[in-house]
């Protein structure tokens, strides 16, 4: 296929192609950049590219399943603007925008040569609806749901690319395909599909055998690059015990909960659309009001206009249009059952991809209605209208391309892509842990997390002393999101937990931790006697005074045999609380007690009430919820627990499965 004349239209086109980019790339660039800017997943996300830099981080961003993405790629593209800009965390901000900025530009510019001027023009209008849609917050982020969108809608015309024009596209599209899909397991399901579908429309017009000779150094590039690329994940692999991969086929073998059709198609909806929906929005603000029900509307016609689509291209013999029409097809039915697939709640962020679809499939319906330029003589009648059609497309592309532009402008301040001033509380945290390890000589802490949303000032808190070059380790429940970089060597010389202020009254009152700060809603101990807890725990047996909605043997919560930590939670060791009606009481031991250790299912929270006379009870405190899967302990100490002879214990939040394993108390000195 012979790429497609277009001259300076062309050329304005690639820029409208970046155009509403620039006010995302402007903000980032004004923004004042400050040091401890960062939390949550972004902090592990600059954790983790800091680590790739070095070596140590072979694996993709973390996964709340317990495994990372398949690989470093994200990380290695964004090193560059992270180092040459001092580490700031906004670089990864500048970094994300400007992979963006050069997808935007390749993809203009892969459909101006594929499909000319006045088809690639629709391209490019859908495009600016498509950056419109993700706005300046998403369009300048590094989270590897919002990084991916716009390269995985490179990937999908680079395919059409190379079903066209042969293997000259094959090391772009590998290179592209293969960061997508390290940086997002998800989208393996689609690229492969898209892959086949390329595959099977070149085969169609071209023999691959007998394109060999003069495609084979293309060819040749793109395995080189399929192996640089993938070998820090199979060194991984090799080197670890489970390996990362390993960890993603056992996910991938489990089952998971079943969506309904109907479920995947509102859930897509709004994304398919979101390119056309934004552009009338743009154009008619007024139908802003009206984008729920259009977007529904916008994709039951674009599943049913494509196959016709394609079907048309075919008679026509319009193999630009056909193979468009057949990537978006693939496209969309491999979305829509990876979708299906998703475990869990299907939340916004992880459809956001299937915008990208719906762009591909958009365009393919605009140049099947467009049809291909008229044959005849230069300056003939066909010619003419040719000539004219492209100058309204071009037009209308500039029109959208400017108002999706100002719109992104506008809305830059209320969605900035990066923080503008430091997170306080992470800073005064993070300085006064580092003063107390000095004034301590500590020289490798261990960090435990003690209460599950605690991870989210934590990722700061760690970041900040990673950059300060403080070593530590982070106990090994959290190695899925921190990285394995970060586990014990056997050099860790004290034990530092950060949680809530519910940490207050659980490691307040025990004279083996230690206060060391308390910042916002976050406080921090440092353990000072490993030994203690042992020396005064008491297990059982005890004795049980009441049960009431349980079901099992109340007596093994007090026989002394705990459940391994990680049990499941209604294994013939537990005694299951079928709601949170049910509740257990026993007794408690002779001595002064200053604590209680319940054995319990892990996402579910317990109150702990206590009495001096078997009849009335006082709320002495809460068993917190463990991020740990299974079966956990947990230890609530209590001035209150002095002088109680009964101890009852019953539900208070979680997923209804309540299960208690075991009680056993800690005796005062």
């Amino acid at each position: 296929m012979k790429a497609a004349r277009t001259g300076p239209a062309g050329f304005l086109l690639v820029l409208l192609a970046i155009l509403p980019l620039l006010p995302t790339l402007a903000s980032i660039l004004r923004s004042p950049w400050p040091e401890s800017s960062a939390d949550d997943d972004l902090a592990i996300l600059e954790l983790r590219t800091i680590n790739a830099g070095r070596g140590e981080h072979l694996v993709g961003p973390y996964s709340r399943f317990g495994w990372s993405h398949p690989g470093p790629a994200e990380f290695y593209l964004l090193l560059p603007a992270y180092r040459l800009l001092g580490g700031r965390t906004a670089a990864l901000g500048l970094g994300a925008a400007l992979l963006n900025l050069a997808s935007a530009a390749a993809l203009g510019f892969v459909a101006v040569r594929l499909l000319g001027v006045r088809r690639g023009a629709p391209v490019v209008a859908l495009l600016a609806g498509l950056i419109s849609f993700l706005g300046p917050s998403v369009s300048g982020s590094a989270w590897n749901p919002h990084v991916t969108v716009l390269p995985f809608t490179l990937f999908l015309f680079l395919a059409v690319a190379f079903a066209l024009e042969g293997a000259s596209w094959l090391p772009a599209a590998a290179f592209v395909a293969s960061a997508v899909v390290q940086t997002h397991l998800g989208y393996v399901p689609v690229v492969a599909a898209v892959s086949a579908a390329a595959l099977w429309e070149r085969s169609r017009t071209a023999t691959l055998r007998a394109e060999w000779p003069r495609s084979r150094r293309a060819v040749l590039l793109a395995l080189a690059l399929l192996v640089v690329l993938w070998l820090p994940p199979l060194v991984e692999q090799i080197r670890e015990t489970p390996g990362n991969l390993t960890l993603i086929a056992r996910f991938l073998r489990t089952s998971g909960s079943a969506h309904a059709f109907t479920e995947v198609i509102g859930a897509v909806a709004p994304p398919l659309a979101a390119a056309p929906v934004r552009l009338a929005t743009l154009l008619v603000p007024s139908t802003s009001d009206q984008r729920s029900i259009g977007a529904g509307f916008l994709t039951l016609l674009l599943v049913a206009l494509l196959p016709l689509a394609r079907a048309a291209a075919g008679r026509r013999g319009d193999a630009v249009a056909r193979v468009l029409s057949t990537v978006g097809l693939v496209s969309l039915a491999a979305a829509l059952w990876s979708v299906l697939k998703i475990r869990g709640e299907i939340f916004d962020y992880l459809v956001l991809w299937t915008a990208a679809v719906g762009v591909v499939g958009w365009s393919a319906l605009a140049a099947v209605a467009l049809g291909p330029a008229a044959e005849g003589p230069p300056g003939g009648a066909g010619d003419a209208l040719a000539r004219r059609t492209g100058l309204v497309a071009v037009a209308a592309a500039l029109l959208l391309a400017a108002l999706a532009t100002a719109s992104n402008a506008r809305r830059v301040k209320d969605e900035a892509p990066v923080a503008g001033s430091p997170i306080a509380p992470l800073l005064d945290l993070s300085e006064k842990i580092r003063a107390s390890l000095a004034e301590s000589r500590v020289r490798r802490p261990l960090f435990s997390i003690g209460t599950h949303d605690t991870w989210v000032p934590a990722a700061g808190v760690f970041l900040n002393l990673h950059k300060a070059g403080i070593p530590f380790a982070v106990e090994e429940a959290w190695w899925p999101m921190f990285g394995r970089a970060f586990r014990p060597t056997g050099r860790e010389d004290v034990r530092v937990v950060l949680g809530d202020l519910s940490l207050d009254g659980a490691l307040g009152p025990r004279p083996d931790h230690r206060f060391v700060a308390r910042s916002g809603d976050t406080t921090v101990y440092v353990v000072t006697d490993p030994e203690w807890l042992g020396r005064h725990l008491r297990r059982g047996p005890g004795r049980v005074v009441a049960a009431a909605g349980t079901r099992g043997d109340p007596s093994v919560t007090v026989d002394g045999v705990v459940p391994a930590e990680g049990a499941v939670w209604d294994a013939e060791g537990s005694l299951v609380l079928e709601s949170k009606d049910s509740f257990l009481t026993v007794a408690v031991p002779e001595g002064p007690v200053a604590g209680v250790v319940v054995s319990a299912d892990n996402n579910d929270t317990y109150e702990v009430a206590v009495s001096g006379d078997g009849r009335t009870f006082e709320v002495a405190g809460t068993i917190p919820a463990r991020s740990e899967k299974g079966m956990r302990e947990r230890f609530l100490f209590s001035t209150k627990l002095r002088g109680a002879r009964e101890l009852r214990i019953r539900p208070l939040t979680g997923d209804g499965s309540f299960s208690v394993g075991e009680i056993s108390f800690v005796l005062a000195d």
